[in-house]
């Protein structure tokens, strides 16, 4: 039987794996849309595609809940509890699907109005393909409850193969209709169509992996439902905190500054590939918290804490410091010069604030896998309000990047009020806060604070030349020198060894193997 660190870095690597191959498909799609799609349709596309996702909001921490209690359920072998409250959240999700395609049908008919600077002729295509958008992604709410099965018993490479499979086909099918030029229509039917393949592949795997997981309506309870909504109350506040942090800013982008919806999206699609880096290694907490929290180890608990918050630190500025640092360069090639002039210091905003938000990541998931979460709730909803109305403040002011800097505001507010308001309310959780301060967020930064310092002396003196290439080399392999000497525990240090010794080991041995020796 695995153990609980292996199972946390096997469901760690499904998610990294996963995310590996949306990252490969936002590489290659980008500047097919960019080089082939005229402006203002890929500033419709983007709108129409930010809108859409509206949806996934729907779920209302349903799926983490779902998570937690089939871990919880069948830590304490109760199936039958397993069951009724997977039927109920089936249930519900199917209910909260319909109403958003009403909602979104609605929305779709108010597009011209709201966003003014849309050319005309293309505000019947951008309707259209929102509700043809709105139908294909409701089917993935109820399913989705297949997908949170398989995470509740720690096989997200179920799940995350199938949501590989997705992303691949609707960049395949968008890629040929933008190629062909037939159109944001056809653009969304593609994208449709990869979402109803992907409920489909959730119900078969459901069905072959987990036939003793069981679907009925007779099992659904009030009682169920009500425990699942109980417990995702506070996840409920995160999802209306994550709409107002993410889901907002393109479409307030596009009601100030649509000339500039483009670039922001670029910028945010940038961004995202950090936040689901960080979320996909910290998703595997959920179970783990849950499991030891089964057991009242309170000491265990916070251990896990420190150590995924200080090592999660360090991951979000190994992603996003050389994001900044060779975010220009990397933008120029990969879209060209025009896009990476307006869209860089876009991007340098937003990388910054998630970089700050994203520090109490470890928390927030370690909190959910307690059930601790209501207790914290306010404080993402405090914060994207905040970011909201510094976003629409600063966006009318000076446009795009208004609504960059409403994020970092947000961000920053978000911190103070978790570490002053959140932690003192979950104490077992969290033991000492300044321990948690300075070993899992201070330490981490230490690292990097050179590295930092001469990029933006160079790029204030305007000295960027081949020679800052060499300089970012040196400044890499110094911060890679203190993460191995500062960050990096003993034990921790030994596991890393022993483990790149086995893999050397076996490359040997195949090696061998293949050459007959």
């Amino acid at each position: 039987m695995k153990s609980l660190r292996q199972l946390f870095v096997q469901n760690a690597t499904a998610n990294v794996v996963q995310l590996a191959a949306n990252s490969l498909v936002g590489i290659i799609l980008p500047p097919i849309l960019v080089h082939h799609l005229p402006h203002d349709v890929f500033s419709a596309w983007t709108l129409v595609l930010q809108i859409s996702m509206y949806l996934s909001y729907l779920d209302l921490g349903i799926q983490s809940a779902i998570a937690y209690f089939v871990a919880f359920s069948e830590s304490r072998a109760d199936l039958r509890a397993r069951n009724r409250y997977v039927s109920s959240a089936f249930g519900v999700l199917s209910i909260l699907a319909v109403a958003g395609v009403a909602g979104m049908v609605a929305l779709a008919f108010t597009f011209r109005s709201v966003f003014a600077g849309l050319p005309q002729t293309l505000a019947h295509d951008a309707r259209n393909s929102l509700i043809v958008l709105a139908f294909s992604s409701a089917t993935l709410l109820p399913t989705s409850v297949f997908g949170a099965v398989f995470v509740g018993q720690q096989r997200n490479h179920i799940p995350a193969l199938i949501a590989v499979f997705g992303r691949t086909t609707s960049a395949s099918l968008i890629a040929i209709v933008v190629l062909r030029q037939l159109g944001l229509i056809w653009m969304a039917g593609a994208l449709g169509i990869a979402n109803l393949c992907v409920g489909f592949l959730l119900v078969q795997g459901w069905r072959r992996y987990a036939p003793d997981v069981e679907v009925r309506f007779q099992l659904m309870t009030m009682n169920a439902s009500r425990e699942i909504l109980k417990y995702s109350y506070g996840l409920m506040i995160w999802t209306a905190s994550g709409l107002l942090i993410s889901g907002l800013d393109t479409v307030i982008v596009g009601a100030v500054d649509f000339g500039s919806v483009a670039y922001y999206g670029i910028a945010a699609m940038v961004t995202t590939f950090l936040i689901q880096f960080q979320s996909a290694v910290m998703r595997a907490l959920v179970p783990t918290a849950s499991i030891l929290h089964s057991r009242e180890d309170a000491g265990a608990i916070q251990r896990l804490l420190q150590q995924s918050t200080r090592y999660g630190t360090l991951l979000l500025l190994w992603t996003g410091v050389p994001l900044i640092v060779l975010g220009q360069p990397i933008l120029r090639i990969w879209l060209g010069a025009q896009f990476a002039t307006r869209t860089f210091p876009l991007l340098v905003v937003l990388v910054i604030a998630n970089i700050v938000r994203l520090t109490c990541l470890p928390y927030a998931t370690v909190v959910l896998g307690v059930n601790q979460q209501n207790r914290i709730a306010y404080v993402g909803l405090a914060e994207g309000i905040i970011n909201v109305v510094v976003s629409v403040v600063l966006g009318s002011e000076i446009g795009a990047a208004g609504v960059a800097l409403g994020t970092l505001v947000g961000a920053a507010a978000s911190v103070v009020l978790h570490f002053c308001y959140s932690m003192p309310r979950t104490k077992t959780v969290v033991g000492k806060r300044t321990a948690l301060a300075l070993d899992g967020l201070l330490v981490p930064l230490l690292v990097f604070i050179p590295w930092i310092g001469i990029w933006e002396a160079g790029r204030v003196l305007g000295s960027l030349s081949f020679h800052d290439v060499l300089v970012n080399l040196a400044c890499a392999v110094l911060a890679a020198t203190m993460s191995w000497r500062i960050v990096l525990r003993e034990q921790d240090k030994t596991r890393v060894v022993a483990r790149l010794w086995m893999m050397g080991q076996q490359l040997r041995g195949t090696i061998r193997e293949r050459m007959g020796c």
